[in-house]
């Protein structure tokens, strides 16, 4: 994401699978380097990615 990817502060993110282990970790390093996270996800899952603050 940071190094391949070249991900910046301010950039949008779509991260699928957002709500899994390795997924969560993933929206968190994005938000943490001030990019605006997508967050795809079950439906299920929807209150978990709201909390983790994804769009």
């Amino acid at each position: 994401m940071f190094t391949y990817g070249e991900l910046k502060a301010g950039q949008r993110i779509l991260i699928q699978g957002a709500s899994s282990g390795v997924g969560s970790f993933a929206v968190q390093s994005a938000k943490a380097k001030g990019a605006y996270v997508i967050g795809a996800a079950s439906t299920t899952n929807v209150v978990y990615l709201d909390q983790l603050g994804t769009l």
